[in-house]
């Protein structure tokens, strides 16, 4: 009896030993799992945005941002992936990254493919963009009959279309540029006489090409950029925006963006 007794009483002391080994294990190995890695396809287009040093460190006010945001997720940690703009939308759609940032502005044929975090995180507005300097441009009105560069397929190029086909006794002359080299000689050599361009474009033109636009009238266009998504990532889209509405409250975000902007313009000065 004794003997059976001690084995009755043994079986639940080493299920308990079990269990808490079990448990202590597990524990353990989340610990060791850390951190979700969350990877963000990125392209190093502007400087101002987004740059790799001679030291391969990451710089600019998107780089900024999103290590600020990192900073508010233990959850998460995030790793770039440099990438062409557009590969960024079709690496989402095959799902080799979590998430996509460059500039994206909200349009409803990427909203049927993609997540948008619901809060922007960097104000896009454009304007009319002229040489310093030049006068009689402050409306789209007053483009009608003149040259504007604009990049093809962009919601700036859909703007200038749509106003052409509103006005189409006076259309405004649409001349379609493929890179910012090519948009400032035009400037130079007179074939376009205005463009529209956001704060940060002309930031850009001035800093590395010595080119002095100025923004003149009223926004022709108020817009956010926002990050993607693939669809099935609700959980990191929300984790995301709650950090954005933290830093817009506290006012910490625009205080990043600030920051970053002083460091590019030492870089530029």
């Amino acid at each position: 009896m004794k003997k059976l007794s001690i084995r009755v009483l043994c079986i639940p002391v080493m299920v308990i030993l079990g269990l808490f080994l079990f448990t202590g294990c597990n524990t353990k190995n989340k610990a060791a799992e850390g951190p979700k890695e969350v990877l963000i396809g990125v392209h190093i287009g502007s400087p101002l945005f987004f740059y790799l040093d001679d030291n391969d460190e990451f710089g600019g006010v998107e780089d900024a941002i999103l290590k600020l945001i990192d900073e508010k997720l233990p959850e998460y940690t995030f790793k770039y992936e440099i990438l062409e703009f557009t590969t960024i939308l079709t690496s989402l759609d095959i799902g080799s990254i979590d998430m996509g940032c460059y500039l994206f502005e909200y349009t409803e044929e990427r909203s049927k493919s993609y997540l948008f975090s619901t809060e922007g995180y960097l104000d896009f507005a454009n304007y009319i963009s002229v040489p310093k300097g030049a006068k009689g441009i402050t409306t789209l009105d007053d483009l009608q009959g003149k040259k504007v560069g604009t990049w093809p397929s962009g919601n700036m190029a859909h703007l200038l279309e749509s106003y052409n086909q509103e006005h189409s006794k006076t259309p405004i002359d649409i001349v379609y540029v493929n890179s910012n080299d090519i948009m400032i000689t035009n400037f130079n050599t007179k074939s376009i006489e205005a463009s529209l361009m956001t704060r940060w474009e002309v930031m850009t033109h001035l800093a590395t090409r010595g080119f002095e636009l100025e923004l003149v009238g009223e926004p022709v266009s108020i817009s956010d950029c926002y990050y993607l998504f693939p669809k099935d990532r609700t959980e990191l889209q929300t984790a995301v925006d709650r950090v954005l509405r933290e830093l817009k409250a506290s006012g910490e975000l625009e205080r990043t963006i600030q920051k970053a902007l002083d460091d590019y313009a030492k870089i530029y000065s």
